[in-house]
């Protein structure tokens, strides 16, 4: 298995991929780069975490887009 780093995963992120990571709790959660437009409060780039599409059997876990 290729070891991979923080700076892999910028260079992923810039380049428009979505990241999901081993471990994480439930599948559908994933990490994406956010580039603001003329509409953005935000002014800079932020890397936001996705679990909108979470697939598990815990109701109570949170269905949401975070930064």
């Amino acid at each position: 298995m290729e070891k991979r780093d923080f700076g892999y995963a910028l260079t992923e992120l810039r380049c428009g991929e979505k990241l999901r990571r081993r471990g994480w709790n439930g599948s559908g959660i994933f990490i994406a780069l956010q580039m603001p437009d003329e509409n953005s409060f935000m002014t800079k780039p932020y890397i936001y975490i996705d679990t909108t599409g979470l697939q598990t059997n815990n109701l109570d876990a949170p269905k949401c887009r975070a930064p």
